[in-house]
């Protein structure tokens, strides 16, 4: 079952850098700056960059994934719930053409299904604090991509310096992707978070699997963030940019585990709202409908499967 568990986590790190990764570029590439296939491969670089860099600086989001759990007899279980639930839900939301938050759901299944073997209250507590991490992650996010703009009025090489910008967002992707299924394989394998030497490898380990799932593309949701929400020039690309960058930067440093995704929609939304762009109602609502479902939903069917493992 750990093997299992295992092979199922790489998986899904793989889809993670095929699915959300392209988040890193999406403006980028929708206002011209990057060409599509350039872009994919400086994300790749960049997403393995940033979990190593992560191991350097600071794993307090791998901790706080870390600690969400206590039970190390179902620990397999937990792992494997969590991870099914994030691929059906994901599945079932792209169908019906809602985006998702792997992590959020990964998350929300995960507490669920601890919260069925020991029936704790901080289960509860430590799921409204990812909540309230991820209303912080979007406030800020629009708040500092908003400021971000009406900062950026001089007449600079915009174009150009996308590909800083881009490179920027994949290593704090890289970041926070890879942390949180640090903490996640760490709790699989009941080892030591302080225990740096073993920990490295592991790291480079999701690095490379970010790095190869990166490079298979996501060529429909860069057109979903980057031109469908709203439209893009080659400024407002590297405000919102710069805006997620920062806001997930401090969340990292402050040991918060928020979706990538949103802090770049609401990026995207920050500065097109400083621009007076008209905003697509459409797609912001699909956006929301998501972050309010995603959280009851997984949790419940954490709890759930969980009641089904220990009783048949």
């Amino acid at each position: 079952m750990v093997v299992f568990s295992l092979i199922l986590v790489y998986g899904v790190i793989i889809v993670n850098g095929w699915s959300d990764s392209p988040n890193s570029i999406a403006t980028a590439v929708s206002s011209g700056a990057i060409k599509y296939k350039t872009g994919v491969v400086l994300c790749a670089f960049f997403n393995l960059a940033g979990v190593i860099s992560g191991y350097f600086i600071d794993t307090s989001v791998a901790k706080f994934v870390f600690t969400l759990n206590t039970s190390t007899e179902f620990s397999h279980f937990i792992v494997c719930i969590s991870l099914f639930t994030m691929i059906v839900f994901g599945t079932v939301l792209s169908i019906i053409g809602l985006p998702s938050s792997e992590s959020h759901s990964m998350i929300a299944s995960m507490v669920g299904a601890s919260f069925y073997l020991s029936q704790d209250a901080k289960y509860i507590k430590n799921l409204g604090e990812v909540f309230i991490f991820t209303v912080f992650s979007c406030i800020l996010a629009f708040a500092v991509s908003y400021l971000a703009r009406k900062i950026f009025k001089w007449n600079l090489p915009y174009k150009r310096l996308q590909y800083l910008s881009s490179s920027l967002n994949a290593i704090m992707h890289g970041y926070q992707s890879g942390l949180k299924f640090l903490g996640v394989i760490i709790y699989l394998l009941g080892l030591n978070l302080d225990d740096k030497i073993s920990l490295f490898p592991i790291c480079v380990s999701i690095g490379i699997s970010l790095f190869f799932g990166t490079l298979i593309g996501g060529k429909k949701i860069i057109e979903s963030m980057g031109e469908n929400l709203v439209s893009i020039s080659d400024v407002s690309s590297f405000s919102s940019d710069i805006g997620t960058y920062l806001s997930l930067l401090i969340c990292s440093l402050m040991g918060m585990p928020v979706s990538t995704g949103n802090v770049k929609c609401l990026s995207i939304m920050g500065v097109g709202v400083c621009e007076k762009r008209k905003i697509n109602k459409k797609t912001t609502t699909k956006l929301l409908i998501s972050f309010i479902i995603v959280f009851p939903i997984c949790f419940f069917a954490g709890y759930f499967l969980m009641s089904l493992v220990v009783n048949f």
